[in-house]
């Protein structure tokens, strides 16, 4: 779930490949399936009365262009393996770095920054990745928190404990293991962390020690590349990467990201 970096060359020679396509897709099914685990507040609860900003985005976008979008939580790793397969069309809050044969549009629908959190009491402050040696940090399944820490943590294997959640709510097991102790570090996103921490009555508990060196990036909706999807990925990406040029001139864009209390990314 923000992160990450990427160069979307691929995408825009597909894009321009298919060009005129889309008008051949009108009588295609208009159901736009995506999913994700939890990670509010770009993706929130399915029937809860604020989905995520990024959520009401997509489903903005694709009503506007006659699609109907189905949102389905479930963890993370089912969310990528169901959208590789083609079972899904897409997952909500992606990176180059964890998808990267999936088909992005040119446009995020927001920026991830990733931090470290410890426990209020703690004094221990990020210096470096050497910092983190003897320490356990606790991740969630299938993430990628940055390339340099991914890195670090791939060469530093036993140096590092790791205690990786998994699961529809994995964040809110990580603090859990925070906050009795079980673990030192929560990797995270400080929007989601803070969000969550609130949600759970425990936002003066915790406190962040630093961030991650490369952890901040822009998250994407990413679209199945699976061939028998191919064409219909490069559709969709468009659609959306074009709906979010049009809810950003119009303020619309900038009314769902106040309802979270948000503000654009790019006119800060």
């Amino acid at each position: 779930m923000n992160m990450r970096w990427w160069s979307l060359a691929l995408l825009v020679v597909l894009v321009a490949a298919c060009g005129a396509g889309v008008p051949a897709y009108a009588s295609e099914e208009k159901t736009v399936v995506i999913a994700a685990d939890e990670w509010s507040p770009y993706n929130g609860s399915e029937d809860g009365e604020k989905p995520g900003y990024g959520v009401e985005i997509a489903r903005k976008v694709f009503k506007d262009a006659g699609y109907t979008v189905v949102y389905k939580v479930m963890p993370w790793d089912a969310a990528i393996e169901g959208t590789r397969a083609g079972d899904l069309d897409a997952v909500i809050g992606a990176s180059s770095d964890e998808v990267p044969d999936f088909v992005f549009p040119g446009e995020e629908f927001g920026v991830s920054l990733m931090g470290f959190f410890v426990r209020a009491d703690s004094k221990w402050t990020f210096e470096g990745f050497d910092s983190l040696k003897g320490r356990s940090l606790a991740l969630i399944a299938d993430y990628s928190y940055s390339e340099e820490l991914d890195e670090y943590l791939g060469k530093n294997v036993g140096a590092v404990v790791l205690r990786v959640a998994s699961g529809e709510d994995a964040l809110g097991a990580n603090i859990g293991k925070l906050k009795d102790g079980s673990v030192d570090i929560v990797v995270e996103d400080v929007n989601v962390f803070a969000e969550k921490t609130l949600a759970m009555g425990l936002r003066d508990a915790f406190r962040l020690a630093g961030k991650v060196p490369g952890g901040d990036a822009a998250v994407y909706v990413a679209f199945s590349p699976a061939s028998a999807k191919a064409e219909r990925s490069v559709v969709l990406a468009r659609l959306f990467e074009e709906g979010m040029k049009k809810l950003r001139e119009s303020g619309e864009l900038r009314s769902i990201l106040e309802k979270y209390g948000l503000e654009d990314w790019k006119k800060k």
